[in-house]
């Protein structure tokens, strides 16, 4: 999560990131962030917690969809390219 951060926050305003972690997902922020909490609850032994964490990710994945397409119209051809070589969810296109 540290490493996309700060890679997020050295990247100019004008360009889509698309170094280190973002050369194997999209969203490593999503992804690392989806991982702690699902291992956070899975740890305290909440099958509530798991099951509202599942319910969390298919709501995020769906402002993920909407960041995408903003992220075309600001970025146009390069973040279109970007789309095509590099997973949403690092192994998963």
């Amino acid at each position: 999560m540290i490493l996309s951060v700060v890679e997020f926050g050295k990247t100019p305003l004008d360009q889509p990131v698309t170094r280190a972690l973002y050369r194997i997902s999209r969203h490593p922020q999503a992804v690392s962030a989806g991982l702690v909490l699902l291992g956070a609850s899975i740890a305290v032994g909440s099958w509530t917690a798991v099951i509202l964490r599942a319910a969390a990710r298919l709501f995020n994945h769906w402002g993920i969809l909407a960041e995408e397409k903003a992220c075309l119209r600001q970025y146009g051809g390069a973040y279109r390219e970007y789309l095509r070589r590099v997973p949403r969810y690092f192994l998963l296109f």
